[in-house]
């Protein structure tokens, strides 16, 4: 148990770090610490990162179902892959995910933080993202495969038609940020400028672009 504390320390640390909260602040900011089995897996285009995680704890086990998803969105293409044990700490800014070998990542938001001029950790870089989802509660309460299958479905801002971002319950043209509850759940997104947010339920929360900046694009931007 004491090594899952240190886990969550080091997590939180890393965004700290990445200049994407104090170490002050870190007790007054929003924030979601979390250890147990996690899932890190990239859509083949490379622009959208789920990670999933299966808590557990002294008391608890991993069950097999997932308790929290989290969507990252990036304009160029990386991939993430990932499947084991680690911590996550998470702010409205910034997702930090640790290994139990002590490797790791760090993702920032795009236009909410400057990244750090050197890597906050000799294992982990940063990596910016224009979008930043998380859903919790029971619509994410599936196997990892099938959640992250949810997660990494149509994206607004690659023009697939069947994603829906047209209307939005929470958030909409003009809003970086919405959530939403889902009965005994929720999701939120934060995302970059130029981008905006959208909620719904139980369809989930993500970052969109404008129609004129899908039509100006290329497709996959």
């Amino acid at each position: 148990m004491k090594g899952r504390h240190v886990h969550v320390a080091l997590a939180a640390a890393l965004l700290a770090s990445a200049g994407l909260v104090t170490q002050s602040s870190l007790g007054q900011q929003e924030r979601l610490l979390l250890f147990g089995d996690v899932r890190m897996t990239t859509s083949p285009d490379g622009l959208t990162t789920a990670v999933v995680v299966d808590r557990a704890s002294a008391d608890l086990r991993s069950d097999g179902v997932i308790d929290h998803g989290f969507r990252l969105q990036r304009k160029l293409p990386e991939w993430f892959d990932y499947d084991g044990l680690g911590t996550i700490a998470y702010t409205d800014s910034g997702l930090a995910i640790l290994t139990d070998d002590g490797t790791g990542w760090v993702f920032a938001l795009e236009g909410t933080s400057t990244p750090p001029v050197e890597k906050p950790d000799a294992a982990c870089t940063v990596h910016m993202v224009v979008g930043l989802s998380h859903q919790w509660g029971h619509a994410i309460q599936r196997t990892h495969e099938e959640a992250i299958s949810r997660l990494l479905g149509p994206d607004c801002a690659t023009r697939d038609a069947e994603a829906n971002c047209d209307p939005c319950e929470a958030g909409g043209s003009g809003t970086s940020f919405c959530d939403v509850e889902c009965g005994d759940g929720g999701c939120s997104a934060n995302c970059s400028p130029g981008l905006f947010a959208c909620c719904n339920c139980p369809d989930g929360c993500r970052c969109c672009a404008p129609r004129e900046q899908l039509q100006r694009d290329p497709p996959g931007v």
